[in-house]
């Protein structure tokens, strides 16, 4: 899950990278949480980027996201309940896919991480509230250790290697 300017998520099963009729699966960022909330660049409102990713907190805080983290952490209340919100609510949504997926994992990664260090330790102490107990100890998050401008590069590389692997085993196999 990319916690940055965006929210967004790749689910992969047995190895294998879902996609969805349209490749769009996994944009937890657009799962509406607030129907009556900020608008979305999707055109929708309330949807969980719209709210707590960092362009929807800079919005929502009238500041830049360092500057809302610098406040935090010289103790602006303000700044810092908006922050531990979201924390609170990407917590939720992390332990609702684990809970929905049975998922054994959730790999975190992004801007949001890289400028807050607190984000991961909170995400790992909320989830506990959320998560269901018989997923609870199967599950583990996990910061991801690979450097975040390497991220989309090797993303898109495996999808291409992967795609072109499985269509030529499909063609070998008609065969």
């Amino acid at each position: 899950m990319n916690l940055g300017s965006g929210i967004g998520s790749a689910i992969v099963n047995n190895g294998k990278l879902l996609r969805g009729s349209n490749n769009i699966i996994g944009e937890i960022g657009h799962i509406v949480i607030d129907p009556n909330g900020y608008p979305c660049d999707c055109g929708r409102k309330g949807c969980l980027q719209a709210l707590h990713c960092i362009n929807g907190l800079e919005r929502r805080a009238g500041m830049p996201f360092a500057e809302m983290v610098t406040l935090a952490q010289r103790k602006d209340a303000g700044c810092r309940a908006l922050l531990e919100q979201t924390a609170d609510v990407l917590a939720m949504w992390i332990a609702n896919m684990a809970n929905l997926y049975n998922a054994p994992l959730a790999v975190v990664y992004g801007q949001m991480l890289d400028e807050w260090g607190e984000m991961f330790p909170l995400l790992e102490e909320k989830i506990g509230r959320y998560i269901w107990t018989p997923v609870k100890g199967n599950f583990a998050i996990k910061e991801s250790q690979i450097p975040r401008d390497k991220l989309p590069v090797i993303a898109a590389a495996s999808v291409v290697l992967t795609d072109a692997l499985i269509s030529n085993i499909d063609i070998a196999q008609t065969q």
